[in-house]
């Protein structure tokens, strides 16, 4: 069965792409970006010479240095076409190989090795069974990119935060300074609002690890139903429907993860902007006074 390079998600497919294209200016027929530069150059300082020293002389050297220009750029453009017609092209076992050894990542690793058995597939007759195979491949690539590496990540305990910042905002009432009420005040809040980033992202990595875990079930049952696929045929192509549309669930949830994370970083970025423009008002008051 063939697979090309969107079908493995934009950073594989993208990866696979650059690899292809730097094959292709590597190969020993690539064409030099400044060779066509230096047939102009060339063309021009002969043609200017030649027409000094005889008219009829410049018009046949312009002639043949521009048939020579046209010749050139027409190589040149069959090269692109052909560099092209490489990205439209199957995926093949060596590339995914490649590009298996150079991810760190061990659920992109296991997606690949999927991916390698999807190409190793006789092509499927029925029509159903390979779109259902391939829709199955895209999700999981979606999920994959969505899903970050597993980081230790140490954070702050939100309980704990929570309780320094009531305690703050005690003190803040009994103050009877307003100046340091108010210092109290913006502490408490720094606080709080410490604690429901944490409680945040204590949810999202915890979010994370499950979606990452269950993408990994999904490719080892995808993997299973490949393999039946080839002794049952037809059979098996309702299990794949069943199995895409689950993968299909875990991307959609992978995705809103992503959203999180950005919700998070607004929270974090936005807050800070806040307290540095409400202090720098504070100590033009404690100045003023």
């Amino acid at each position: 069965m063939e697979l090309y390079p969107q079908d493995l998600g934009e950073k594989l497919g993208g990866e696979t792409q650059r690899q292809r294209v730097r094959s292709c200016q590597q190969s020993p027929d690539a064409v030099n970006p400044n060779f066509l530069g230096g047939w102009i150059l060339g063309g021009l300082a002969v043609t200017g010479l030649l027409f000094a020293l005889q008219a009829i002389a410049v018009a046949v050297v312009a002639g043949i240095a521009t048939t020579g220009l046209i010749g050139c750029y027409i190589y040149s453009t069959l090269r692109s076409l052909d560099a092209a017609q490489s990205r439209r092209s199957p995926l093949t076992t060596y590339e995914v190989q490649t590009l298996r050894q150079g991810q760190t990542d061990p659920l992109s690793q296991q997606f690949l090795t999927l991916a390698d058995s999807v190409i190793a597939l006789p092509v499927l007759t029925d029509a159903v069974a390979e779109r259902e195979v391939r829709e199955a491949i895209s999700a999981l690539s979606l999920a994959i990119q969505a899903l970050p590496l597993e980081q230790k990540v140490v954070t702050d305990n939100p309980a704990a935060l929570r309780a320094e910042a009531a305690a703050q905002e005690c003190g803040a009432s009994a103050e009877a300074d307003t100046i340091i009420a108010a210092s109290l005040r913006r502490r408490a809040d720094s606080l709080a609002r410490r604690a429901e980033t944490a409680a945040r992202t204590l949810l999202l990595l915890r979010r994370n690890q499950a979606l990452r875990e269950e993408v990994g079930e999904q490719i080892r049952a995808l993997h299973t139903s490949l393999t039946a696929l080839k002794v049952g045929g037809r059979q098996s192509a309702p299990e794949l429907s069943g199995l895409a549309a689950s993968i299909q669930r875990v991307a959609h949830e992978a995705n809103a993860i992503t959203e999180a994370r950005a919700e998070v970083d607004t929270l974090i970025v936005e807050p800070h902007r806040t307290k540095v423009s409400n202090g720098n008002e504070a100590a033009k008051r404690i100045v003023g006074g």
